[in-house]
């Protein structure tokens, strides 16, 4: 392939590939979301490799210099600043015709319009778009069927690509405007009329995440193109009113703060992909919170199937699976030791190890996470580890007295040995640490709410669903019979491994001080995306409870005991 004066990859006349054009048009009547020109520049440039592209931004933001600043540095790009004086009646979609034009002057052959707050999230995004395009369909892009009761289903400006020749031979415009309440066509969706009464093959990339923040935004599309949805917007009304536009403005927020924090365990939970079929296994010592930990971990969505079991030496229950648990104890027999005097090596026979793996297919075969909780893990993890075919760790750690008191008054151990033996199974939680690098969190309930949240975070990246109200009142409970890690000095011979698992603990990848209103937010809309008539009347009857005299709160207390025992009864049900 030969290059121009310019450097680039030469025209179709000169035996390279053609010309593609990227439309993005930033700003409007909301211009002070220079973020999202950002995000969407950054992903371009990351996951394009196309040879022979280049990016032209209509700037409606002229009063600032956020959009020259961004794309100052860019060689493929080019700034085109709308003009002060011109008052445009649709800013988008005559920034897009405005664009085309200078790209077709250009000698561009493709055409891609990109919304700011979209971005490819997939390298190679354009090429396979071109090789659609290529290969007969007349669009190709974003499928927007979202809104089909309002709007008819087309392919979505945020992502839609085709050719001059198609705009030219079909006279269609991307300025023209369709007024909302005179037609049930969004932007653009002229294109895709005139594609389907033409007879003409659409490539759709159809909406393709797992789970939803909202029915409309945050959206993943062929798993390649994210669309935010209402990123620049003042509101974001979707033909809604009232609580629900608050509630929208609401979610797009909390799914901005997540795209900005961490991108990666955000688009992983929309995914649903990076957890299901999962086996997750929760590793810690005896008396660390194991049980704690995996119950918070099925209320964020593990499954813990069937085979879940409870020990009766627990008032909430041990939820480690018991064949998990008769394997581990089978084969810490068959080496000549026991959980509480560990062999130096754990040896596992021809029918244990077949049975490992059947237990392990069984749950990656279910189609959700599962998870399996047994500190005997820490021991025989050569066989379980290596059977499983996509594992996901999570490990749990406590202060070594509050294990040593727990175990005397479960077992009557001593002290001493209480602390062998925290140390053998804590010295392989940090060997495997170092090999797996997982979230480390620290069993202590002393602050209910922190615990709670370290939980949220570790599902959010883990890409399950941070149910933090959920989580809440597990540990609110819980706390009720564990007790506080005493303030007491560390045994020397476990210092080592503690102050480790004290370094490498979780701490989050949000804002600490950010971190309890998001977690909250979030957990309130993946438990309750509408408000049921039920939960408005116990709002309403909380909210009069509160404000009302001593003498009616005295006379209001047994109902609402009464909704809270029947909600809790259902729910049981609904788990069952």
């Amino acid at each position: 392939m030969s290059t121009n004066d310019d450097g680039e990859l030469a025209g179709p006349g000169e035996g390279g590939p053609r010309k593609a054009a990227i439309l993005v048009v930033h700003g409007g009547r909301n211009p002070a979301r220079a973020r999202w020109l950002k995000l969407c520049l950054e992903a371009l440039a990351e996951h394009t490799i196309y040879p022979n592209y280049h990016i032209y931004v209509w700037n409606n933001d002229v009063g600032a210099v956020a959009a020259r600043e961004l794309t100052g540095g860019l060689s493929r790009c080019t700034l085109i600043d709308a003009d002060p004086l011109e008052r445009l009646e649709h800013p988008h979609a005559q920034g897009l015709q405005r664009l085309y034009e200078r790209a077709r002057s250009d000698g561009a052959h493709y055409v891609v319009t990109f919304d700011a707050d979209a971005m490819p999230i997939k390298t190679g995004w354009l090429t396979s778009l071109i090789e659609a395009i290529d290969g007969g369909a007349a669009l190709a892009g974003v499928w927007s069927d979202e809104r089909s009761e309002r709007w008819e289903p087309s392919v979505h400006p945020s992502c839609l690509c085709t050719t001059t020749d198609f705009v030219d031979h079909h006279e269609v415009r991307f300025g023209e405007v369709l007024r909302e309440r005179e037609s049930r066509y969004d932007t653009l969706a002229s294109f895709t009329r005139v594609a389907l009464e033409a007879g003409l093959p659409i490539h759709r990339l159809l909406r393709s995440n797992r789970n939803n923040l909202h029915r409309l935004m945050a959206g993943i599309y062929g798993d390649t193109i994210y669309h935010h949805g209402g990123g620049s917007r003042f509101e974001v009304v979707y033909g809604e009113a009232g609580r629900n536009v608050f509630k929208n403005l609401l979610i797009r927020e909390l799914g901005t703060a997540m795209l900005l924090t961490h991108r990666a365990g955000y688009l992983a939970w929309l995914r649903g992909e990076a957890i299901a079929g999962r086996v997750l296994f929760v590793l810690g010592m005896y008396a660390s919170g194991t049980s704690v930990l995996t119950e918070c971990l099925e209320q964020c969505g593990v499954n813990g199937s069937a085979l879940k079991g409870r020990s009766p030496q627990l008032s909430h229950g041990n939820l480690a699976q018991r064949e998990a648990r008769r394997l581990n104890d089978s084969m810490l027999t068959r080496s000549g030791g026991s959980w509480s005097q560990p062999p130096d090596r754990v040896e596992a026979g021809d029918d244990e190890s077949s049975a490992v793996r059947t237990l392990l297919s069984t749950l990656e075969s279910s189609g959700s996470p599962g998870a399996l909780a047994d500190p005997r893990f820490l021991l025989t993890d050569h066989v379980w580890f290596g059977a499983a075919t996509n594992p996901g760790f999570v490990g749990t750690f406590r202060h070594p007295e509050a294990v040593a008191r727990s175990l005397l008054k479960r077992d009557g151990m001593a002290v001493a040995s209480a602390h062998a033996l925290w140390l053998r199974y804590n010295r392989e939680l940090v060997r495997l640490h170092k090999v797996h690098r997982f979230p480390l969190i620290e069993f202590e309930l002393s602050d209910r709410e922190a615990f709670a949240q370290t939980v949220a975070a570790v599902a959010a990246e883990l890409g399950l669903e941070p149910r933090f109200h959920g989580l809440k009142r597990i540990v609110d409970a819980r706390a009720r019979e564990s007790e506080v890690a005493p303030d007491v000095p560390v045994p020397e011979e476990c210092k080592e491994i503690y102050d480790y698992l004290r370094i490498h603990r979780h701490t989050g990848w949000l804002d600490p001080e950010k971190l309890e209103a998001l977690l909250v937010a979030w957990g309130e809309f993946v438990d309750t995306p509408e408000t049921t008539p039920r939960q408005e009347i116990e709002r309403w009857a909380r909210t009069k409870f509160r404000s009302a005299p001593p003498p009616l709160r005295r006379v209001l207390r047994p109902p609402l005991h009464a909704m809270r025992r029947l909600r809790a009864r259902a729910a049981a049900r609904g788990r069952g």
